[in-house]
């Protein structure tokens, strides 16, 4: 499932968390963002609800193969200056039981025709954390943290590393296709 989510929301390991980043009050929806969008693979957003979105992230198929999908549950929200989402694999996901469906934190930007989403990544928060510079509600699962902040917690933890390059990597960039 960590390649799924690569995949749609940026390269390297998403940080995931227990909860989700807004609560109810938080969220706003804004038609924009509503579309298909295309880059190195393809994302289609619809509207699912008053104040979130159905995503669809399809991969590009390899000859032989079928096409690869993930669906995902996304809310959007401000924090500060920043527009965020926060996306689920939804109930119909091709999920591991053993997986835990955590909450992943995209930071996102939409210029026009153009989408901008990075991930907050799981190895620099690791990084921070063991340098003893950061503090946030965690478990380690091996390797992997797993966020167990509050939302108010977490919106104070990305507002802190919106521009961290190291924390949210290199935008990957869709284009509108419709």
């Amino acid at each position: 499932m960590c390649i799924a989510a690569i995949a749609l929301l940026a390269l390297g390991c998403p940080a995931r968390s227990i909860f989700p980043l807004f609560n109810e009050k938080d969220l706003v929806f804004n038609k924009d963002l509503v579309g298909t969008w295309v880059g190195k693979d393809i994302l289609k957003i619809e509207q699912s609800g008053e104040k979130s979105y159905k995503a669809v992230f399809l991969e590009t198929p390899e000859p032989g193969k079928g096409d690869a999908s993930a669906p995902y549950t996304l809310q959007l929200g401000k924090v500060g200056k920043y527009w965020f989402l926060d996306s689920t694999p939804t109930e119909d996901s091709k999920v591991d039981p053993h997986f835990i469906k955590g909450h992943m934190i995209t930071k996102l930007r939409l210029e026009g025709d153009a989408l901008y989403i990075s991930t907050l990544e799981g190895d620099r928060l690791k990084e921070l954390i063991d340098a003893g510079t950061l503090k946030v509600s965690h478990v380690m699962r091996g390797n992997e943290i797993l966020l167990t902040a509050s939302p108010e917690e977490l919106q104070k933890l990305v507002l802190r590393l919106a521009e961290d390059e190291k924390a949210f990597k290199e935008s990957t960039k869709y284009d509108r296709k419709s």
